[in-house]
């Protein structure tokens, strides 16, 4: 835990800890839910101070490991919103693999088998000319409206490669 005991990164912190589910998620919104949520979740524990391999950190890396889907990537269904259960979506998509990469690589798992073949999805699913499909919803409002924001398949993606070269170089 922090040192700054009832200071705002203690507070911050205690916050996402309570915030926890029981298998290692965090719920999001704005993003389709709890592979964006996690992502939020473990950067924002690094960042108020709790420390690589603390317990809530690896439960949602477990989390996000387990839900790797056959095709090497991430992906979820916009039905999570409004079950608020993680749901599989048929397939991985880029912009879910690489919020997952982005949470598992910041809390050290950049050598993790999962992880390699999550960057291996992300160059595959890559058109030469540098650009990624638009897939399925990637966005949410109120829990029931779904968004497609475009950019997020050029982006993020290219933050996960840069995130992954810049710990593995």
């Amino acid at each position: 835990m922090p040192s700054t005991a009832g200071g705002p990164t203690h507070v911050l912190a205690q916050y996402l800890l309570d915030s926890q589910r029981k298998d290692g998620s965090f719920e999001g919104c704005w993003g389709v839910c709890f592979t964006y949520g996690t992502w939020f979740g473990v950067w924002g524990l690094l960042a108020a101070g709790v420390p690589v391999g603390h317990q809530s950190i690896e439960r949602a890396c477990a989390f996000l490991l387990s839900i790797q889907q056959d095709d090497n990537g991430w992906g979820e269904a916009p039905e999570s919103c409004i079950s608020r259960r993680y749901e599989p979506s048929q397939g991985s998509q880029v912009v879910m693999t690489a919020w997952t990469l982005l949470a598992l690589i910041r809390a050290g798992y950049s050598a993790h088998p999962g992880v390699r073949n999550g960057i291996r999805f992300l160059i595959e699913r890559q058109h030469g000319d540098g650009h990624f499909v638009r897939e399925g919803y990637n966005g949410v409002f109120g829990r029931t409206t779904m968004l497609n924001y475009d950019n997020f398949r050029h982006y993020f993606p290219l933050w996960a490669f840069a995130e992954w070269l810049r710990v593995n170089n």
